[in-house]
């Protein structure tokens, strides 16, 4: 476990939190969740650029486990690449072809 907490902490960044970029939390202002629904939209449409082949272990999480690849986890990955989505998808997509590759489907 401690290893897989690790992987994910290099990964994806968790380590360092999501202080910048929520859904909820302290602050509801609708401006604020406009701003982040149109971000997650944004790094969705990136992702669907990437090659097909590249995004399959990715597209089976949203299928498979949901809850990992929540609008929330999707956040962590944006903050990290400070808010560009291009590079979050890039991210997202390398950490569900490696956490495939050393956990198994």
């Amino acid at each position: 476990i401690a290893d897989l907490a690790d992987l994910q902490s290099d990964l994806t960044g968790i380590a360092s939190g999501v202080a910048g970029l929520s859904l909820g939390g302290h602050d509801d202002s609708s401006t604020h969740i406009d701003s982040s629904l149109c971000i997650l939209s944004r790094l969705d449409e990136e992702v669907s650029k990437l090659p097909r082949r590249e995004t399959e272990a990715y597209r089976r999480a949203t299928m498979v486990c949901p809850d990992q690849v929540s609008n929330e986890r999707k956040l962590i990955f944006l903050e990290h690449e400070n808010g560009d989505p291009a590079l979050a998808a890039r991210r997202i997509v390398y950490y569900w072809n490696h956490r495939l590759y050393a956990f198994g489907p």
